[in-house]
């Protein structure tokens, strides 16, 4: 018989507290034991259990919860979480007062249960945080003249490029299967195809507006009255700019 509710380690030492709910106790005590000794537990939580050891926690359950027969799963986990697993947090944890109570009693990182809302982040990690989002890497395909993420750019682009005429047929077949497994990557495709097309007057293809009056009909390669390396830093420096702008949103 599954049981529900809301359950807590207690730490004997210093009497701070982990408190959780979850729809099957034993299953999710069984899944915490594991990843504590996997030493894949949330930070606080298994540097303390790191610290004091095993044999100083105390596993205990502070509410059964009952499902009621025309209840569905979803909406009993929300009871769980959004109403008795907060309560616990406000009543023994103090999560609620903006104070360093909740520090000093809970192991617990968020305040909320249901999300990540009332964290309070360092200065060092905002730091941090905005550094990496600015200086995330990006590599400029030579067939394409655009920015893709190492993993992408290794994958799908470089000599894997679609535009790369001298691509061979065994790369073609890899990248199909690689595809199928990355993500939405197919279904980009099928966005594209709904979209209305124009055809070059130069290349004699066609190609989505927006890509159609930034690099065909007068910007054309294969249109010879144009200085291609002019057209080739045009390119870059238009895909760059664009490239920044985003950065600077995202930060």
């Amino acid at each position: 018989m599954i049981k529900s509710g809301i359950y807590q380690f207690k730490n004997i030492v210093n009497n701070k507290k982990y408190i959780g709910s979850a729809f099957d106790l034993e299953d999710k005590k069984y899944k915490h034991l594991i990843a504590l000794k996997k030493n894949k537990n949330t930070i606080k939580f298994q540097r303390a259990w790191n610290k004091y050891g095993e044999e100083n926690f105390e596993y205990s359950i502070l509410e059964y919860v009952e499902r009621k027969e025309n209840e569905s799963k979803k909406d009993f986990k929300l009871i769980l979480v959004n109403d008795r697993e907060q309560f616990y947090l406000d009543t023994l944890l103090f999560a609620s007062e903006n104070n360093s109570k909740f520090d000093d009693f809970a192991y617990n990182i968020n305040r909320k249960a249901d999300s990540s809302l009332g964290r309070q982040c360092t200065i060092e990690t905002k730091q941090l945080i905005s550094i990496i989002v600015k200086n995330a890497k990006r590599i400029e395909c030579k067939y394409c003249y655009e920015f893709h993420t190492p993993r992408n750019y290794t994958q799908f682009h470089g000599e894997n490029c679609k535009l790369n005429p001298n691509r061979s047929k065994e790369i073609e077949q890899k990248l199909k299967l690689l595809s199928k497994n990355f993500g939405n990557h197919t279904n980009k495709g099928k966005k594209y195809k709904k979209q209305k097309k124009e055809k070059c007057i130069y290349c004699k293809k066609y190609f989505a507006l927006m890509h159609f009056k930034k690099f065909h009909n007068k910007y054309c390669y294969s249109n010879t009255l144009i200085d291609k390396n002019a057209e080739y830093l045009r390119r870059s420096l238009f895909l760059r700019n664009q490239h920044s702008i985003k950065l600077q949103k995202v930060a």
